[in-house]
């Protein structure tokens, strides 16, 4: 969202959660993870993955989605899919274009910080 000048503005609103990580040492979570694994050293590397969970509008009247209930959404369906991954989950009620629709915003470090129960969907034991 931008101000009147073009430049980056707050949100009035947003909700904000982390996992394997505090709110401000994610990007040193990450960094970490990457040392330990020797991965993530080169300027291209995939460093970081981004998700975006955008909700109909209509689910605020009809099905009571709120942000508290769209941010629990995205933290468990984090911690399901993506254990061990240093994550930051935020949600806010709406884009620029004003849509009037809930985001979660999901932004995981590629790295695990932490070993966990292989799963079958997991090809390494960092990854």
């Amino acid at each position: 969202i931008l101000d009147e000048k073009g430049r980056p503005k707050l949100r009035d609103s947003y909700l904000l959660d982390t996992l394997e990580c505090g709110e401000s040492s994610f990007a040193m979570a990450c960094l970490i993870a990457n040392r330990k694994y020797g991965k993530n050293g080169g300027r291209e590397d995939v460093k970081t993955h981004h998700y975006i969970v955008s909700f109909d509008p209509k689910d605020a009247v009809e099905n009571g989605l709120t942000m508290e209930r769209a941010q629990a959404l995205g933290l468990q369906f984090c911690k399901e899919n993506f254990p061990g991954h240093p994550a930051i989950v935020c949600t806010h009620p709406d884009g620029h274009n004003s849509a009037g629709n809930i985001h979660v915003h999901i932004v995981i470090g590629s790295l695990r910080v932490r070993t966990v129960e292989r799963q079958p969907f997991m090809d390494k034991p960092c990854d």
